[in-house]
C-alpha cells in the first residue's frame, strides 16, 4: 500500500492528512497559520504537523495545495493570507528536510484534480473545477491531465474581465469574474446598493426577500452563467464543478440556465455545472493525487 502526506494551505490553518492511494485518509491534523505569522513559526509548524502524519509510515511524497500561484522552482507568489511565504521556495525548504518526492500547485488545481479523481468530476476527461469563495479561479483538466498552459499561468477565471463596467478587483481591473461573485463581493453589493439586512452574509442575502437581496441574487446568476459559458464555449468540458464557500448556496438551476443563455449554438444542450463532492476537503485530496497519480506539477 502507498502513502502520501498531503497539505491544504489556507488563511488561518494549515490542514494535513495521511491518505493511502485509496483515498483513505489515515491520520487527520492541522496547525494554525494567521495572516502575519513569521515565516520561521509556518514553517517550523508545517514541518511538526508532517513528521506527526508520517510517523511510522513510508510515505511517497507531500503534496501541497497553497492559495496562490507557485513558480516553477516552487518559489510562492504573492500569497495575501500567510504573508510571510510570500516569495519563500517551499519546495526547496521541504525536499531539504524530506528526502521524498514533493509536489505542489495552487488550490483551484488541486480542486480540480481532486473532484477529476475521486468526486464529481470522475468519469470526465475534460472538466474545470471552479473555486467560488473569498477569491474565484479555475484548474483545467484536458485528456485527463492538468493543463498548465505555456507559461505556468492557467486558471486565472478570477480575473477575466465579463463586463468592463463593473466593481473595481483587487487586481486593479474593473468587472473580473471575482469581482463580480466572490463571496465578499457579493456581499458588497448589496451594501452599496442600499440592502438593510443587519445579517448581511451571502447565506442570508441568498434567503431574503427583500427587494436588493433579490435584484444582487439575479446580478450574481447572471454574472455567474457569462462567465461559466466562455468556459463551455472556448474548452467545452463534460462538467463544470463548483466548489468555495459560495458553491453551498442553492443556485444550480438558475446557473446552469445563465450559463446555457450565453453559451454557443449545440454547445447549450452540453451544459453541466454541479456542486463539488469533497466539500473541504477537496484541497488536501487533490495534494495527495499529486503524489499518488504522479501527476505534473512544479
Amino acid at each position: 500500500m502507498r502513502y502520501a502526506v498531503a497539505l491544504d494551505i489556507g488563511g488561518t490553518k494549515i490542514e494535513g492528512i495521511l491518505v493511502d492511494e485509496k483515498y483513505n485518509i489515515v491520520r487527520k491534523d492541522r496547525v494554525p497559520a494567521l495572516k502575519d505569522s513569521p515565516l520561521e513559526e509556518v514553517v517550523g509548524n508545517m514541518f511538526s504537523l508532517i513528521d506527526r502524519l508520517k510517523e511510522g509510515y513510508d510515505i511517497s511524497g507531500i503534496g501541497v495545495s497553497i492559495p496562490d500561484h507557485v513558480a516553477s522552482d516552487g518559489t510562492v507568489g504573492e500569497m495575501i493570507k500567510i504573508q510571510s511565504l510570500k516569495g519563500y521556495n517551499l519546495k526547496k525548504g521541504l525536499k531539504e528536510r524530506y528526502d521524498t518526492k514533493i509536489a505542489i500547485l495552487n488550490d483551484a488545481d488541486c480542486f480540480a484534480l481532486a473532484e477529476h479523481s475521486a468526486g464529481n468530476g470522475k468519469g470526465y476527461s475534460n472538466m474545470v473545477g471552479v473555486i467560488i469563495g473569498t477569491g474565484v479561479g479555475a484548474g483545467i483538466v484536458i485528456d485527463d491531465k492538468l493543463y498548465f498552459g505555456e507559461h505556468n499561468y492557467v486558471g486565472e477565471f478570477g480575473h477575466n474581465v465579463i463586463d468592463p463596467s463593473g466593481p473595481l478587483c483587487r487586481c486593479g481591473l474593473h468587472g473580473c469574474s471575482e469581482a463580480w461573485f466572490s463571496g465578499p463581493k457579493i456581499v458588497e453589493r448589496y451594501k452599496a446598493k442600499g440592502g438593510s439586512l443587519e445579517d448581511s452574509d451571502v447565506r442570508a442575502i441568498w434567503k431574503s426577500d427583500d427587494p436588493v437581496a433579490v435584484l444582487i441574487r439575479e446580478e450574481t446568476v447572471d454574472k455567474i452563467g457569462l462567465a461559466l459559458a466562455q468556459l463551455v464555449n472556448i474548452l467545452d468540458p463534460g462538467i463544470i464543478v463548483i466548489g468555495g464557500g459560495v458553491s453551498n448556496l442553492d443556485f444550480y438551476d438558475e446557473v446552469n440556465e445563465a450559463t446555457r443563455r450565453y453559451s454557443l449554438g449545440e454547445k447549450k444542450q452540453y451544459v453541466k455545472v454541479v456542486k463539488n463532492k469533497l466539500g473541504d476537503s477537496a484541497g488536501v485530496i487533490g495534494a495527495a493525487a499529486l503524489i499518488l497519480e504522479d501527476k505534473p506539477t512544479v
